[in-house]
């Protein structure tokens, strides 16, 4: 199974490019079905803030194509991170949670080909806030 994982971490990324966030599907292969999350986590000394976890679908990314997931909002404070938790080929089946690495581009790097796939959002967790060394009462 680490192999899978590790196989599938280092085929699908996300790649950033002028705030514009994409899913990038490195493999020579269609991806049938993926689904991930995401969510932004922002700490200080006192506090740790999870925003909700959304989680979506895409079905039929072709190969060697990046899929278009979101604007980068520069109010949100935090890192934002990405987990896939399905992938389906023709000869894999997944399902999991993998931490997907993110790369920025910059401006003058072309992008891989944009795939028109339909993002649907499926859930949402709600999100939450954990306060630190709070003293008792």
């Amino acid at each position: 199974m680490k192999d899978l994982e590790t196989q599938l971490s280092k085929n699908i990324v996300i790649i950033i490019q002028n705030k514009k966030v994409y899913l990038y599907n490195k493999m020579d292969k269609v991806i049938t079905e993926l689904i991930y999350e995401t969510a932004s986590m922002f700490t200080t000394d006192d506090v740790i803030v999870v925003s909700s976890m959304p989680r979506y679908e895409i079905l039929n990314i072709p190969p060697n194509s990046a899929v278009f997931l979101e604007i980068l909002d520069g109010w949100e404070d935090g890192k934002i991170s990405y987990y896939l938790t399905k992938v389906k080929t023709e000869t894999i089946d997944f399902e999991g949670s993998i931490s997907l690495k993110d790369k920025s581009l910059s401006g003058m790097i072309k992008l891989p080909q944009i795939a028109d796939c339909k993002l649907v959002k499926l859930s949402s967790k709600g999100g939450y806030v954990m306060k630190l060394n709070e003293e008792d009462e």
